[in-house]
């Protein structure tokens, strides 16, 4: 007998979910993070002082806080997949990072390939089976490519 179904493929490594919203919501904070930049560049530009450019500066300082949250709001959502310990852990040590879990170490801990969509940041981190972090190290620039496109940025 003879299959008529398509031979079977293999699956690839999993990709963390397209939270959309979160990915929009980034993207226009970003875009007003830039609109206070460039005007309290501009009012420096004129007056040269921050005491009279001070309300375009607290724009700006306004402006990254809006963006840490929805940086955070997105991160969350793509380590969704993720244990709860893994999590919490990657809250406290990378604040606002995405993970890949990529491997298990010899002892036992958790590696995760992480990238900050605000900061623009990307670390491999090993975290130990209670949430302690055991070790942290920069991204090479073909791993950061690598953990951008399996979390979709």
């Amino acid at each position: 007998a003879v299959s008529a179904a398509p031979a079977p493929v293999a699956p690839g490594p999993a990709r963390a979910p397209s939270c959309g919203g979160e990915r929009e919501r980034l993207a226009k904070t970003l875009k007003g993070s830039q609109k206070a930049i460039d005007d309290f560049g501009e009012c420096m530009r004129r007056k040269n002082d921050e005491e009279i450019c001070r309300r375009f500066k607290a724009g700006v300082e306004q402006a990254k806080g809006h963006e840490d949250a929805a940086g955070k709001k997105l991160a969350d959502c793509l380590n969704a997949g993720l244990s709860a310990t893994l999590r919490a852990a990657l809250a406290r040590e990378l604040p606002g990072h995405a993970a890949v879990s990529v491997e298990t170490s010899a002892a036992g801990n958790a590696v995760l390939w992480t990238f900050s969509p605000v900061e623009q940041t990307a670390f491999a981190i090993e975290l130990t089976r209670d949430g302690g972090a055991a070790g942290r190290a920069p991204l090479a620039a073909n791993q950061v490519q690598w953990v951008r496109e399996q979390l979709g940025l």
